[in-house]
């Protein structure tokens, strides 16, 4: 029996560098028109270095870093000074929920893989704002009886705005306590600013009647 020859298997192991993700360099931004307490996000692919063209990078899972901002923290990001909430996902396309409307949000992102064994950088920061929102419920509302058959509601501007001041138009329904079947009725065109918020005549009503008033707060559709 003449000799017998092995078989010899060479495995060939990709550079580390190759199976991770660079730094991320880039920001977000807006997938389509934000939301009051939405923003939907679009994410730029991870990048491996130039010298690894042709090996494949395992999934990429990408963190977003996002803060709610006030005036004194514009400089200042995620990793210097503001503490962030953060959101996974291995989607380019993600949305942030559960925002405060009409505000600026910082947002860092960073990428990492089942490979990457240093702690991931974060991305330069972009500020992104929510869109408008509704107004919270008008407070201090009061009446005052002018005439048998005439009554002034007055109250104050809501104490979350959730968008400029100018846009929010007031809406006061009222009704015989208890009904009487005449329906809720309403108006909304006289309304009048005074020294400590908003009046509304009201005519036209039943003498030694009760009457339950409701100031509601609205947005304006053009905005």
């Amino acid at each position: 029996m003449g000799p017998r020859y092995g078989s010899r298997t060479q495995l060939l192991y990709s550079d580390p560098s190759c199976l991770t993700p660079v730094d991320y360099n880039r920001t977000a931004q807006l997938n389509s028109s934000a939301l009051p307490s939405i923003l939907p996000l679009s994410l730029t692919p991870a990048e491996q270095l130039p010298a690894c063209s042709g090996i494949s990078l395992a999934t990429v899972t990408y963190t977003v870093h996002y803060v709610l901002l006030n005036e004194s923290e514009t400089a200042k990001d995620c990793g210097n000074g503001l503490v962030c909430a953060n959101k996974t996902t291995q989607s380019l396309l993600t949305s942030v929920t559960g925002l405060r409307p009409y505000s600026h949000y910082l947002v860092q992102i960073s990428a990492h893989n089942f490979y990457t064994r240093k702690e991931p950088v974060l991305g330069p920061s972009t500020t992104l704002q929510t869109a408008i929102g509704v107004p919270s419920p008008a407070v201090n509302v009061s009446t005052t009886p002018m005439l048998p058959d005439w009554v002034d509601v007055f109250w104050s501007k809501p104490l979350v705005l959730n968008g400029p001041l100018e846009g929010i138009m007031y809406r006061v329904q009222y009704q015989t306590d208890p009904a009487d079947g005449s329906g809720v009725q309403e108006i909304r065109d006289n309304v009048v600013p005074t020294p400590t918020g908003y009046k509304a005549s009201i005519g036209g009503l039943r003498p030694a009647r009760n009457y339950t008033f409701k100031v509601q707060t609205l947005r304006y559709k053009h905005q």
